[in-house]
Protein backbone atom coordinates (compact mmCIF):
# COMPACT_ATOMS: atom_id res chain seq x y z
CA UNK A 1 0.00 0.00 0.00
CA UNK A 2 1.72 3.47 -1.44
CA UNK A 3 0.79 5.13 2.21
CA UNK A 4 3.15 7.71 2.11
CA UNK A 5 3.50 9.77 -1.05
CA UNK A 6 7.40 10.98 -0.70
CA UNK A 7 8.00 7.14 -0.93
CA UNK A 8 11.27 6.86 -3.39
CA UNK A 9 11.52 3.35 -3.90
CA UNK A 10 7.58 1.91 -4.22
CA UNK A 11 5.33 4.79 -5.61
CA UNK A 12 3.70 3.16 -9.05
CA UNK A 13 5.11 -0.44 -8.21
CA UNK A 14 2.27 -0.75 -5.19
CA UNK A 15 -1.35 -1.38 -6.36
CA UNK A 16 -3.13 1.47 -4.74
CA UNK A 17 -2.83 4.30 -1.87
CA UNK A 18 -5.80 2.54 -0.59
CA UNK A 19 -5.57 -0.63 1.53
CA UNK A 20 -9.11 -2.34 -0.11
CA UNK A 21 -8.16 -1.91 -3.64
CA UNK A 22 -4.14 -2.91 -3.20
CA UNK A 23 -5.91 -5.96 -1.34
CA UNK A 24 -8.12 -6.86 -4.05
CA UNK A 25 -5.92 -6.77 -6.76
CA UNK A 26 -3.39 -8.39 -4.88
CA UNK A 27 -5.72 -11.30 -4.75
CA UNK A 28 -6.23 -11.32 -8.27
CA UNK A 29 -2.83 -10.81 -9.72
CA UNK A 30 -2.12 -14.17 -7.70
CA UNK A 31 -4.66 -15.85 -9.24
CA UNK A 32 -4.08 -14.71 -12.48
CA UNK A 33 -0.08 -15.49 -12.35
CA UNK A 34 -0.69 -19.02 -10.75
CA UNK A 35 -3.64 -20.28 -12.69
CA UNK A 36 -1.01 -20.07 -15.82
CA UNK A 37 1.74 -22.39 -13.88
CA UNK A 38 3.86 -19.63 -12.66
CA UNK A 39 4.51 -18.72 -8.92
CA UNK A 40 3.06 -15.13 -7.37
CA UNK A 41 5.92 -13.63 -5.35
CA UNK A 42 4.22 -11.12 -2.65
CA UNK A 43 7.15 -8.12 -1.86
CA UNK A 44 7.99 -6.95 0.48
CA UNK A 45 6.50 -8.20 3.69
CA UNK A 46 5.43 -7.10 6.02
CA UNK A 47 5.09 -4.01 3.80
CA UNK A 48 7.87 -0.90 2.08
CA UNK A 49 4.88 1.67 0.88
CA UNK A 50 4.99 3.63 4.29
CA UNK A 51 8.74 4.72 4.07
CA UNK A 52 10.19 7.96 2.97
CA UNK A 53 13.68 6.15 2.57
CA UNK A 54 14.78 3.11 -0.28
CA UNK A 55 16.05 -0.09 1.18
CA UNK A 56 18.87 0.16 -1.32
CA UNK A 57 20.52 2.68 -0.07
CA UNK A 58 19.79 2.47 3.63
CA UNK A 59 17.19 0.70 6.41
CA UNK A 60 14.20 2.48 6.49
CA UNK A 61 12.08 2.31 9.82
CA UNK A 62 8.01 2.05 9.91
CA UNK A 63 6.65 4.28 13.68
CA UNK A 64 3.50 3.08 13.57
CA UNK A 65 1.42 0.81 15.98
CA UNK A 66 0.83 -2.82 15.47
CA UNK A 67 -2.84 -2.36 15.21
CA UNK A 68 -2.84 0.19 12.14
CA UNK A 69 0.02 -2.16 10.42
CA UNK A 70 -1.48 -4.88 10.12
CA UNK A 71 -5.24 -3.24 8.98
CA UNK A 72 -3.11 -1.45 6.32
CA UNK A 73 0.41 -2.82 5.71
CA UNK A 74 -0.19 -6.60 5.98
CA UNK A 75 -3.81 -6.73 4.37
CA UNK A 76 -2.62 -7.30 0.85
CA UNK A 77 -0.02 -10.12 1.90
CA UNK A 78 -3.36 -11.30 4.09
CA UNK A 79 -5.14 -11.48 0.80
CA UNK A 80 -2.34 -12.84 -1.33
CA UNK A 81 -2.09 -15.62 1.75
CA UNK A 82 -5.65 -15.85 1.56
CA UNK A 83 -5.30 -16.72 -2.62
CA UNK A 84 -2.91 -19.19 -1.99
CA UNK A 85 0.16 -17.23 -2.80
CA UNK A 86 3.71 -19.45 -2.82
CA UNK A 87 6.07 -17.23 -1.98
CA UNK A 88 6.55 -14.17 -0.01
CA UNK A 89 9.96 -11.81 -0.30
CA UNK A 90 10.77 -9.88 3.04
CA UNK A 91 11.59 -6.11 2.94
CA UNK A 92 15.06 -4.69 4.46
CA UNK A 93 12.88 -2.59 6.47
CA UNK A 94 12.35 -2.08 10.28
CA UNK A 95 9.08 -2.04 12.37
CA UNK A 96 9.80 -1.93 16.17
CA UNK A 97 6.24 -2.40 16.63
CA UNK A 98 6.94 -5.97 15.43
CA UNK A 99 9.94 -6.32 16.64
CA UNK A 100 11.54 -3.86 19.14
CA UNK A 101 14.90 -4.32 18.03
CA UNK A 102 14.42 -2.97 15.27
CA UNK A 103 16.29 -4.82 13.06
CA UNK A 104 14.92 -5.63 9.30
CA UNK A 105 12.17 -7.92 8.58
CA UNK A 106 14.67 -9.70 6.28
CA UNK A 107 16.57 -11.00 9.66
CA UNK A 108 13.69 -10.93 12.23
CA UNK A 109 12.60 -13.42 13.59
CA UNK A 110 9.47 -12.36 15.22
CA UNK A 111 8.19 -11.12 11.98
CA UNK A 112 9.15 -13.88 9.45
CA UNK A 113 8.40 -16.60 11.99
CA UNK A 114 6.19 -15.48 14.86
CA UNK A 115 3.86 -13.33 12.16
CA UNK A 116 4.12 -14.90 9.13
CA UNK A 117 4.75 -18.36 9.48
CA UNK A 118 2.59 -18.64 13.27
CA UNK A 119 0.48 -15.81 12.92
CA UNK A 120 -1.00 -15.74 9.09
CA UNK A 121 0.01 -19.22 8.52
CA UNK A 122 1.61 -19.14 5.52
CA UNK A 123 3.52 -22.15 4.57
CA UNK A 124 5.06 -20.68 1.21
CA UNK A 125 8.53 -20.17 0.29
CA UNK A 126 10.25 -16.79 1.96
CA UNK A 127 12.77 -15.45 -0.15
CA UNK A 128 14.60 -12.08 0.89
CA UNK A 129 14.68 -8.79 -1.22
CA UNK A 130 18.79 -8.91 -2.69
CA UNK A 131 21.28 -9.40 0.02
CA UNK A 132 23.42 -6.52 -1.14
CA UNK A 133 21.23 -3.90 -0.63
CA UNK A 134 22.19 -1.39 2.14
CA UNK A 135 19.19 -1.65 3.84
CA UNK A 136 20.28 -5.16 5.41
CA UNK A 137 24.05 -5.78 4.18
CA UNK A 138 25.43 -2.57 6.21
CA UNK A 139 24.01 -4.24 9.51
CA UNK A 140 26.57 -7.13 8.50
CA UNK A 141 30.82 -6.92 8.42
CA UNK A 142 30.63 -10.73 6.81
CA UNK A 143 28.14 -11.75 3.81
CA UNK A 144 27.94 -15.04 5.85
CA UNK A 145 26.68 -13.90 8.57
CA UNK A 146 24.10 -11.86 7.15
CA UNK A 147 23.00 -15.25 5.35
CA UNK A 148 22.58 -16.93 8.73
CA UNK A 149 20.64 -14.40 10.18
CA UNK A 150 18.26 -14.97 7.54
CA UNK A 151 17.67 -18.27 8.42
CA UNK A 152 17.82 -17.91 11.99
CA UNK A 153 14.74 -15.71 11.24
CA UNK A 154 13.19 -18.23 8.61
CA UNK A 155 13.83 -17.13 5.66
CA UNK A 156 14.29 -20.17 2.63
CA UNK A 157 15.39 -18.28 -0.39
CA UNK A 158 19.02 -16.19 0.13
CA UNK A 159 18.63 -13.54 -3.04
CA UNK A 160 21.58 -12.46 -5.16
CA UNK A 161 24.24 -13.12 -2.47
CA UNK A 162 27.84 -11.72 -4.25
CA UNK A 163 29.85 -14.73 -3.41
CA UNK A 164 27.41 -17.77 -2.99
CA UNK A 165 30.33 -19.96 -2.67
CA UNK A 166 32.36 -18.41 0.42
CA UNK A 167 28.32 -18.27 2.18
CA UNK A 168 27.88 -21.84 1.59
CA UNK A 169 31.21 -22.64 3.11
CA UNK A 170 30.52 -20.57 6.12
CA UNK A 171 27.03 -22.05 6.56
CA UNK A 172 28.59 -25.54 6.31
CA UNK A 173 31.14 -24.70 8.86
CA UNK A 174 27.60 -23.17 10.91
CA UNK A 175 26.14 -26.86 10.71
CA UNK A 176 28.97 -28.47 11.81
CA UNK A 177 29.56 -26.85 14.89
CA UNK A 178 25.83 -26.34 16.21
CA UNK A 179 25.49 -23.08 15.27
CA UNK A 180 23.13 -23.82 12.65
CA UNK A 181 21.01 -26.84 12.63
CA UNK A 182 20.73 -29.53 9.93
CA UNK A 183 16.90 -29.84 10.71
CA UNK A 184 16.81 -25.69 9.89
CA UNK A 185 18.19 -25.87 6.38
CA UNK A 186 15.66 -29.14 5.82
CA UNK A 187 12.71 -26.58 6.49
CA UNK A 188 13.90 -24.72 3.90
CA UNK A 189 14.68 -27.52 1.10
CA UNK A 190 10.83 -29.35 1.90
CA UNK A 191 9.21 -26.05 1.08
CA UNK A 192 11.65 -24.85 -1.82
CA UNK A 193 11.40 -28.85 -3.14
CA UNK A 194 7.67 -28.97 -3.07
CA UNK A 195 7.27 -25.43 -5.02
CA UNK A 196 9.83 -27.53 -7.66
CA UNK A 197 8.07 -30.83 -7.49
CA UNK A 198 4.39 -29.03 -7.95
CA UNK A 199 5.81 -27.01 -10.74
CA UNK A 200 7.33 -30.33 -12.38
CA UNK A 201 3.85 -32.21 -11.79
CA UNK A 202 1.80 -29.87 -13.44
CA UNK A 203 3.99 -28.59 -16.15
CA UNK A 204 5.57 -31.88 -16.96
CA UNK A 205 8.29 -34.04 -16.99
CA UNK A 206 10.67 -32.23 -18.82
CA UNK A 207 10.43 -28.80 -17.40
CA UNK A 208 13.58 -28.44 -15.99
CA UNK A 209 14.99 -29.66 -19.09
CA UNK A 210 14.70 -26.83 -20.99
CA UNK A 211 12.44 -23.32 -21.90
CA UNK A 212 8.81 -23.98 -21.12
CA UNK A 213 7.82 -22.21 -24.17
CA UNK A 214 10.24 -21.89 -27.40
CA UNK A 215 8.18 -19.49 -29.52
CA UNK A 216 6.88 -16.47 -29.92
CA UNK A 217 3.71 -16.63 -27.80
CA UNK A 218 0.80 -15.49 -29.88
CA UNK A 219 -0.77 -12.72 -28.43
CA UNK A 220 -4.84 -12.34 -27.37
CA UNK A 221 -6.40 -9.61 -29.52
CA UNK A 222 -9.04 -9.38 -26.56
CA UNK A 223 -6.24 -9.48 -24.25
CA UNK A 224 -4.66 -6.08 -25.99
CA UNK A 225 -8.16 -4.76 -25.96
CA UNK A 226 -8.23 -4.72 -22.14
CA UNK A 227 -5.01 -3.34 -22.45
CA UNK A 228 -5.28 -0.13 -24.36
CA UNK A 229 -8.96 0.11 -22.33
CA UNK A 230 -6.95 -0.10 -18.94
CA UNK A 231 -4.44 2.93 -20.03
CA UNK A 232 -6.67 4.70 -21.64
CA UNK A 233 -9.21 5.06 -18.67
CA UNK A 234 -5.81 6.07 -16.42
CA UNK A 235 -5.05 8.57 -18.12
CA UNK A 236 -6.36 11.68 -15.34
CA UNK A 237 -6.31 15.53 -16.03
CA UNK A 238 -4.60 17.22 -13.13
CA UNK A 239 -3.98 20.73 -14.55
CA UNK A 240 -6.80 23.79 -14.87
CA UNK A 241 -7.29 23.40 -18.47
CA UNK A 242 -8.68 19.94 -19.17
CA UNK A 243 -8.91 19.81 -22.61
CA UNK A 244 -7.86 21.16 -26.58
CA UNK A 245 -6.55 18.58 -28.99
CA UNK A 246 -3.39 19.13 -30.64
CA UNK A 247 -4.01 20.41 -34.19
CA UNK A 248 -2.41 19.23 -37.31
CA UNK A 249 -1.49 21.97 -38.50
CA UNK A 250 0.11 23.19 -35.87
CA UNK A 251 4.35 22.80 -35.03
CA UNK A 252 4.83 20.00 -32.22
CA UNK A 253 7.49 19.09 -30.31
CA UNK A 254 8.26 16.58 -27.83
CA UNK A 255 10.60 16.55 -25.11
CA UNK A 256 11.10 13.42 -23.32
CA UNK A 257 12.46 13.86 -19.85
CA UNK A 258 14.45 11.06 -18.38
CA UNK A 259 16.00 11.53 -14.78
CA UNK A 260 18.28 8.73 -15.68
CA UNK A 261 19.59 6.22 -18.71
CA UNK A 262 19.19 2.61 -18.05
CA UNK A 263 20.54 -0.25 -20.44
CA UNK A 264 17.27 -1.57 -21.64
CA UNK A 265 15.90 1.87 -23.11
CA UNK A 266 14.74 2.35 -26.49
CA UNK A 267 16.23 4.30 -28.68
CA UNK A 268 12.58 5.99 -29.23
CA UNK A 269 9.97 6.39 -26.95
CA UNK A 270 6.65 5.04 -28.31
CA UNK A 271 5.01 8.04 -27.37
CA UNK A 272 7.20 9.74 -30.04
CA UNK A 273 7.13 7.37 -32.55
CA UNK A 274 2.72 7.40 -32.47
CA UNK A 275 2.83 11.17 -31.77
CA UNK A 276 4.66 11.40 -35.54
CA UNK A 277 2.48 9.55 -37.60
CA UNK A 278 0.31 11.52 -36.93
CA UNK A 279 2.09 14.90 -37.05
CA UNK A 280 4.88 14.67 -39.54
CA UNK A 281 6.91 17.24 -38.85
CA UNK A 282 6.99 16.48 -35.24
CA UNK A 283 10.21 17.92 -33.85
CA UNK A 284 11.43 15.23 -31.15
CA UNK A 285 13.89 16.12 -27.57
CA UNK A 286 15.50 14.21 -25.26
CA UNK A 287 16.93 15.22 -21.76
CA UNK A 288 18.33 13.00 -19.36
CA UNK A 289 21.96 12.90 -17.32
CA UNK A 290 24.09 11.95 -20.86
CA UNK A 291 21.61 13.30 -24.04
CA UNK A 292 20.50 16.27 -24.87
CA UNK A 293 21.16 19.92 -24.60
CA UNK A 294 18.63 22.48 -22.65
CA UNK A 295 20.09 25.38 -24.42
CA UNK A 296 19.38 23.74 -27.75
CA UNK A 297 16.29 22.31 -26.69
CA UNK A 298 15.14 25.78 -25.43
CA UNK A 299 16.16 27.34 -28.56
CA UNK A 300 14.12 24.78 -30.43
CA UNK A 301 11.14 24.72 -28.66
CA UNK A 302 10.48 28.92 -28.59
CA UNK A 303 9.84 28.43 -32.44
CA UNK A 304 6.82 25.61 -32.10
CA UNK A 305 3.11 26.07 -31.33
CA UNK A 306 3.09 22.94 -28.43
CA UNK A 307 5.62 21.25 -26.56
CA UNK A 308 4.52 17.97 -24.92
CA UNK A 309 6.76 17.79 -21.97
CA UNK A 310 6.82 13.75 -21.31
CA UNK A 311 8.41 12.95 -17.72
CA UNK A 312 9.16 9.55 -17.36
CA UNK A 313 9.62 9.38 -13.22
CA UNK A 314 9.08 5.85 -12.20
CA UNK A 315 11.33 4.29 -9.43
CA UNK A 316 14.02 2.16 -10.47
CA UNK A 317 17.03 0.01 -7.57
CA UNK A 318 19.49 2.19 -7.00
CA UNK A 319 18.88 5.34 -9.05
CA UNK A 320 17.63 8.45 -7.20
CA UNK A 321 13.87 8.98 -7.82
CA UNK A 322 11.99 12.20 -8.96
CA UNK A 323 13.47 14.67 -11.22
CA UNK A 324 17.21 16.60 -10.86
CA UNK A 325 17.25 19.91 -10.38
CA UNK A 326 19.03 20.87 -14.19
CA UNK A 327 15.99 19.06 -15.17
CA UNK A 328 13.16 21.06 -13.21
CA UNK A 329 15.04 24.21 -14.43
CA UNK A 330 14.76 23.28 -18.27
CA UNK A 331 11.12 22.35 -17.85
CA UNK A 332 10.27 25.44 -15.76
CA UNK A 333 12.26 27.83 -18.72
CA UNK A 334 10.51 25.84 -21.62
CA UNK A 335 6.62 27.13 -19.64
CA UNK A 336 7.87 30.84 -19.77
CA UNK A 337 8.06 30.63 -23.80
CA UNK A 338 5.96 27.92 -25.26
CA UNK A 339 2.58 26.41 -24.81
CA UNK A 340 3.83 23.76 -22.71
CA UNK A 341 1.32 20.16 -21.90
CA UNK A 342 2.96 18.19 -18.83
CA UNK A 343 2.57 14.72 -19.03
CA UNK A 344 3.89 12.32 -16.32
CA UNK A 345 4.75 8.40 -16.81
CA UNK A 346 5.07 7.70 -13.27
CA UNK A 347 3.72 9.42 -10.47
CA UNK A 348 1.34 11.97 -10.55
CA UNK A 349 3.01 14.39 -7.63
CA UNK A 350 6.26 15.16 -9.94
CA UNK A 351 3.35 17.29 -12.33
CA UNK A 352 2.78 19.67 -8.71
CA UNK A 353 6.06 20.91 -9.25
CA UNK A 354 5.36 22.64 -12.28
CA UNK A 355 1.97 24.91 -11.08
CA UNK A 356 2.79 27.12 -14.06
CA UNK A 357 1.48 24.71 -16.16
CA UNK A 358 -2.03 24.55 -16.85
CA UNK A 359 -2.78 21.70 -18.96
CA UNK A 360 -1.03 18.63 -16.69
CA UNK A 361 -1.73 14.95 -17.54
CA UNK A 362 -0.79 11.48 -15.08
CA UNK A 363 -0.49 8.18 -17.09
CA UNK A 364 1.04 6.53 -14.16
CA UNK A 365 2.68 4.23 -16.37
CA UNK A 366 6.01 4.56 -19.03
CA UNK A 367 5.07 1.49 -20.69
CA UNK A 368 4.31 1.20 -24.09
CA UNK A 369 -0.02 1.18 -23.39
CA UNK A 370 0.28 3.64 -21.74
CA UNK A 371 2.11 5.71 -24.26
CA UNK A 372 0.51 4.99 -27.07
CA UNK A 373 -2.73 5.67 -25.01
CA UNK A 374 -1.97 8.97 -24.33
CA UNK A 375 -0.60 10.37 -27.95
CA UNK A 376 -4.07 9.45 -28.72
CA UNK A 377 -5.90 11.51 -26.14
CA UNK A 378 -3.98 14.53 -26.87
CA UNK A 379 -4.48 14.39 -30.51
CA UNK A 380 -8.07 12.61 -31.20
Amino acid sequence: VNSDPRNPIIATRAFSTDTEQAAKLTAAYVDGCQATGAYAMAKHFPGHGNTTEDSHESLPHVHADGELLLKRDVAPFKAAIAAGVRCIMTAHVAYPAFDATGVPATISRPILTGLLREELGFDGVIMTDSVVMSGVRDLFDEEGSLCKAVLDAGGDILLDVDDPVAVVDYLEQCVETGDLSESRIDQSLGRIWKLKSDLQAKLGENVFEGPIVSDEPAIDPAVTGLANQIASSCISELGDLKDGTLSSGESLGVLVVKPFDVPWDVDEQPLVGELRSKFPSLHAFEISPKHGDADEILSAASQLDHVIVAMIVRPVAWHEFGLPEFQKQLVDQLATSTNVVAVSFGIPAILEQFPQIQRRICAFSNVEVSQRAVAEYLSK
